[in-house]
């Protein structure tokens, strides 16, 4: 440890070395950013650049500027897979999806011909669900382009999940 008492100094083999007040005051191996360091509380050993965010103490324990909730550390889990393909006027989606959380799960299907538009599909508030589920939807639809089936799972203002697949539709 190089910092000791409060005249910031240390002996070394007989030598006494000065060091600046803001050396690494709390033992945990970072330096204060005052000094340039990466320790956003230099008074606590477990706030520091690299360490495990504590996800319900209101402290940014990991020195990134997010606290909780609003760190990605501290996100639940989504999982959204999907697949879709066209047959003979008929649009196959094959969707895997879970959560931790509960949250919202929002479809839009997006047409590129003749012009772009964008249709909502269906919005749902999702439970928790896990483990994952697989939901198969098929339904008839007629195009002649590119249709774009966009799907997103979010919580808002935190945390957002989304596929997007493009299938040909025309002759």
């Amino acid at each position: 440890m190089w910092y000791v008492g409060n005249d910031h100094s240390t002996d070394i083999n007989g030598y006494a070395i000065s060091l600046p007040e803001c050396w690494d005051q709390d033992s945990d191996g970072s330096w204060d950013e005052a000094c340039g360091g990466w320790d956003c509380d230099d008074s606590d050993p477990d706030v520091h650049l690299g360490a495990i965010e504590v996800c319900d103490d209101t402290v940014d324990n990991d020195c990134d500027d997010l606290i909780d909730d609003r760190d990605p550390d501290c996100f639940p889990e989504f999982i959204l897979e999907m697949d879709a393909s066209y047959t003979s006027g008929t649009l196959n989606l094959d969707f895997t999806l879970g959560t931790e959380y509960e949250s919202v799960w929002a479809n839009y299907l997006i047409l590129t011909s003749p012009s772009i538009q964008f249709i909502h599909l269906w919005t749902i508030l999702l439970p928790v669900v896990v483990p994952p589920v697989d939901i198969p939807v098929s339904f008839p639809f007629s195009s002649d382009g590119w249709l774009g089936v966009y799907s997103a799972i979010y919580i808002e203002g935190v945390r957002e999940i989304f596929a997007l697949e493009w299938v040909a539709t025309g002759k």
